[in-house]
C-alpha cells in the first residue's frame, strides 16, 4: 500500500511539473512578442519605451512559480546565464541605439532556499563615461552582457567572478572582468581581488579597437581566465585604447587561492604524464619564454620550457634508450609563426628536451626551430611509413628578404629527416607522396540521357606508385632506357616459313612494313575446277 501511494505521489509531481512547464511556456510566447516589438523599434525614443514595456513584462513572468529553473525556449534575444551552483540566474539582454552606443537591462535571480530574491539591475552609465573602478550596487550598474560566471572561494563566502562585454560607443568595444558578491538583503559589483603590477583592483576593464575581436575566456580545467594582449596599432597611439588591438600575446588571471594573479606573456600550458610503472608522475611544463625571444638551442628541462603546442610524439631507439620524437607549433608573435623539431629524453627522476641527434650539413644539433611568415601555411609531419619527417622547405618572399624569417614560406620543395639508426639526417628536395586515404575513390559525371549529374565510383582504388604491390589487372609498364641491358641483349624474332607465307598473303606491305592501300585492289576469285 506504501508502495502504491509513492508512485502515486511521484506521478502527481511529475504532472504538476509538466503543467508549470506548460503555462510558463504559454507565457514565454507572448513575452517574445513584446521583446521582438522591442527588437522592431527604429529610433531611441522608441526603443526605450518598448524596453521598458518588456522589463515591466519580464519581472511578471520571473515571479511565477517555477521560473529560476524554467528551460526557455522561446526567446533568442536575450542572454540567460545559470552559476554552475544553481544559485544565481542573470536574464540579460541590450539595446543598441542609433548612434552604435549601447545600454543594458537584466534582472538578477538569487535563490536563497527559502525563496527567490530577484533584483532589477539599472544601466545608469552612460556610453561614453569611464566605467567605475570601485564597488557599486544594483542601483548604478555600468551596463554589460555577461557570458559566464563561476563561484570562487575568498575568504570564508562564496564570491562570483564575472565575464562581460560591452560594445561601448563607435569607436569601442570593452571587456570586463568583474566579482558579484551576494548580501543578505544586497547585491555588490566588485571585489579586491585582482592584482597585477603589486596593485590590488576590485574591476577590470579593457578597452579595445570595434575594429577588432579580443578573445576573453574562463578555462575550467586550469582555474583560470585567459584573454588577448592589447597594444596600440601604432606606438604613436599609445593610450588611446580605442585604437589597441590584440597583438597574438596572451596574459592570464589564475586564482591562488587568495587573489586572482595576472601572469603576463601567458602563451601555452601543459602538463607531462609518465608512466614508471609503479606510479603515474606528472610534470608541469612552465613556459617562460617570452614571445619574442630567441627559441633556445640548447637542452632545457620543465622549468624553462619554450611553449608550443605538440602535435605528433614517436618514440625511436637512441644508443640503449628509447627518446621521443615531438613535433610542434607556436602561434609566436604579430609576424612570425614556428614549427619545432624536438626530442623528449626520459631521466629517472627529470625529463629533459633536446637530444644531438639531427644532423645537417654536418652539423650535429639538439632541436630544429622553422621560423616562417605567419600570413603561411608551412606542412610538417611524420611519414610512419618511411619513417621519416616531411616538410615545407622554406624560403623568403624576395631576395632582398633573406634572413627575415617572418617574410619566409614554403617554397613548392619538401626536405625531410630520416632516422639512420643513430641520427636524424637530413635530405634535401624529396618527394612527398599523397596518403592514399585521403584521394577520392568516386567522381561526378553527367548523365548523357537524363542530363543529371550522377555519382560514380572508381572501378579500381588508388594505385600507390611508391607500392611494389601489383593489383589483379594491372597492366604491366616498364620505362625502358637505351642503356638497358634487357634491350642490348633482346635478340630479334625469326619468324618460320609458314608464318611469312600467310603474311605476304593477307597484305601488301610498303618496305618501311607499314600496310597500305593503292586504290582499289579486287580479291581473285579462285578457279573452279571443271568436272
Amino acid at each position: 500500500m506504501r508502495l502504491i501511494t509513492l508512485i502515486l505521489f511521484i506521478a502527481l509531481l511529475q504532472t504538476t511539473a509538466v503543467l508549470s512547464q506548460s503555462v510558463l511556456e504559454k507565457q514565454e510566447i507572448e513575452l517574445n512578442k513584446s521583446l521582438l516589438s522591442f527588437r522592431q523599434a527604429l529610433t531611441a525614443e522608441q526603443m526605450d519605451v518598448e524596453n521598458e514595456k518588456f522589463k515591466n513584462e519580464l519581472s511578471v513572468f520571473l515571479n511565477l512559480k517555477g521560473a529560476f529553473t524554467y528551460q526557455f525556449k522561446h526567446l533568442e534575444s536575450i542572454a540567460i546565464l545559470d552559476s554552475p551552483d544553481k544559485k544565481i540566474r542573470i536574464l540579460n539582454w541590450n539595446i543598441e541605439y542609433p548612434d552604435m552606443s549601447y545600454a543594458y537591462g537584466a534582472y538578477l535571480m538569487i535563490n536563497d532556499q527559502k525563496k527567490i530574491r530577484i533584483i532589477e539591475l539599472n544601466d545608469k552609465l552612460d556610453a561614453y563615461e569611464s566605467k567605475p573602478t570601485s564597488t557599486i550596487n544594483h542601483t548604478d550598474w555600468y551596463g554589460a552582457l555577461y557570458y559566464n560566471i563561476t563561484p570562487f572561494e575568498h575568504g570564508n563566502k562564496t564570491e562570483y567572478l564575472l565575464l562581460g562585454w560591452d560594445g561601448g560607443t563607435a569607436g569601442s568595444n570593452f571587456k570586463i572582468l568583474d566579482v558579484l558578491v551576494l548580501g543578505k538583503k544586497s547585491i555588490q559589483f566588485g571585489s579586491p581581488v585582482f592584482v597585477s603590477d603589486g596593485e590590488i583592483q576590485k574591476r577590470i576593464i579593457f578597452e579595445y579597437s570595434n575594429r577588432a575581436v579580443m578573445n576573453m575566456r574562463f578555462e575550467e580545467k586550469y582555474g583560470r581566465v585567459v584573454m588577448d594582449h592589447l597594444s596600440p596599432e601604432a606606438p604613436s597611439l599609445e593610450g588611446l585604447y580605442s585604437y589597441y588591438v590584440p597583438d597574438f600575446s596572451y596574459d592570464a588571471y589564475a586564482y591562488n587561492g587568495a587573489y586572482w594573479q595576472l601572469i603576463e606573456d601567458y602563451a601555452y600550458g601543459a602538463y607531462l604524464m609518465i608512466n614508471d610503472q609503479k606510479k603515474i608522475r606528472i610534470i608541469e611544463l612552465n613556459d617562460k619564454l617570452d614571445a619574442y625571444e630567441s627559441k633556445p638551442t640548447s637542452t632545457i628541462n620543465h622549468t624553462d620550457w619554450y611553449g608550443a603546442l605538440y602535435y605528433n610524439i614517436t618514440p625511436f631507439e637512441h644508443g640503449n634508450k628509447t627518446e621521443y620524437l615531438l613535433l610542434g607549433w607556436d602561434g609566436g608573435t604579430a609576424g612570425s609563426n614556428f614549427k619545432i623539431l624536438d626530442v623528449l629524453v626520459l631521466g629517472k627522476k627529470s625529463i629533459q628536451f633536446g637530444s644531438p641527434v639531427f644532423v645537417s650539413d654536418g652539423e650535429i644539433q639538439k632541436r630544429i626551430i622553422f621560423e616562417y611568415s605567419n600570413r603561411a601555411v608551412m606542412n610538417m609531419r611524420f611519414e610512419e611509413k618511411y619513417g621519416r619527417v616531411v616538410m615545407d622547405h622554406l624560403s623568403p618572399e624576395a631576395p632582398s628578404l633573406e634572413g627575415l624569417y617572418s617574410y619566409y614560406v614554403p617554397d613548392f620543395s619538401y626536405d625531410a629527416y630520416a632516422y639512420n639508426g643513430a641520427y636524424w639526417q637530413l635530405i634535401e628536395d624529396v618527394i612527398a607522396v599523397n596518403d592514399p586515404e585521403l584521394m577520392p575513390r568516386s567522381f561526378i559525371q553527367m548523365n548523357a540521357r537524363t542530363g543529371k549529374l550522377e555519382s560514380k565510383k572508381l572501378k579500381k582504388d588508388w594505385i600507390n606508385p611508391t607500392s611494389e604491390k601489383k593489383q589483379v589487372g594491372d597492366i604491366d609498364h616498364v620505362a625502358r632506357i637505351p642503356e638497358d641491358q634487357s634491350i642490348l641483349e633482346e635478340k630479334p624474332k625469326v619468324l618460320d616459313k609458314q608464318t611469312l607465307r600467310k603474311m605476304n598473303k593477307s597484305y601488301r606491305k610498303d618496305p618501311t612494313g607499314l600496310s597500305v592501300t593503292t586504290g582499289k585492289y579486287k580479291r581473285r576469285k579462285k578457279r573452279q575446277n571443271k568436272k
